[in-house]
């Protein structure tokens, strides 16, 4: 696998195995989350972000973590090798978003977007979080339908799913 797509709700455990698979596979790893906020919470334009993540794509090789627009969510899926989507429980998303958002008081979290603390995002996030549950990975899971070979999908919805695709995918490394 060189082009791996990592996709889900946040706090399910997306980052930790992205950084795993790029660690293991010698991939370059890239964030969306990083990558869509500049320090103190300010989105990135729309083109600016589509253009760095066309650049991410053209690598030959890469471990894409998180959501951000749906067309370039296609197009990701279109070019990935392989396609990890997490989807536990909504309440285990929550439960992990609200136990990382208390451990982020004070300052930002290593692997968010930089400057950005994450305790004034929380009530934002539930409801993000809400919105990818009933309607982004449904039509994710379309996408994935028409863009994606079966046998390349990983499908985690449990905290021991996540190693066992961390296995299967760098299984001989």
């Amino acid at each position: 696998m060189k082009r791996i797509a990592v996709l889900g709700n946040a706090a399910g455990g997306k980052s930790t195995l992205s950084l795993q698979l790029s660690e293991r596979l010698r991939l370059p790893y890239h964030s969306v989350d990083k990558a869509l906020w500049l320090p103190g919470w300010v989105p990135v334009e729309g083109p600016v972000f589509a253009r760095l993540h066309a650049a991410w794509l053209s690598e030959p090789g890469w471990v894409i973590d998180g959501w951000g627009d749906m067309a370039l969510i296609k197009e990701r899926l279109s070019r990935a090798d392989a396609v990890v989507l997490v989807q536990h429980p909504l309440w285990r998303h929550g439960y992990w978003a609200l136990k990382r958002q208390c451990g982020g008081i004070f300052s930002a979290r290593s692997d968010g977007p930089a400057g950005c603390r994450l305790l004034p995002k929380t009530w934002e996030l539930l409801k993000v979080m809400r919105w990818i549950h009933l309607y982004g990975l449904p039509e994710v899971r379309k996408q994935i339908a028409v863009h994606c070979r079966p046998e390349s999908v990983f499908y985690v919805s449990s905290p021991g799913q996540l190693a066992a695709v961390a296995r299967a995918l760098t299984h001989g490394q």
